[in-house]
């Protein structure tokens, strides 16, 4: 996932009545790593800090909008 890609997370992510993650909220990917066999992502969450998710809490919008476009014959 390069570094830029608009994600959406798919999760409400709370603990201790503070949330980290918002359902349907976009977040900005800054960095990206494998960490014992699950692929990450560096953003800055809703606590103002930056941390590591698993990417499968995400969707990758800019893949569903490149695959509608090449379906409506635009790329």
């Amino acid at each position: 996932i390069p570094d830029g890609t608009k994600i959406k997370s798919i999760v409400d992510m709370k603990k201790n009545n503070i949330t980290y993650l918002s359902k349907d909220k976009f977040y900005t990917v800054e960095s990206t790593t494998i960490s014992y066999g699950y692929l990450k992502v560096w953003i800055l969450d809703d606590t103002g800090y930056r941390n590591y998710y698993e990417y499968k809490y995400f969707e990758d919008v800019s893949i569903q909008r490149d695959l509608l476009l090449k379906q409506l014959g635009i790329i």
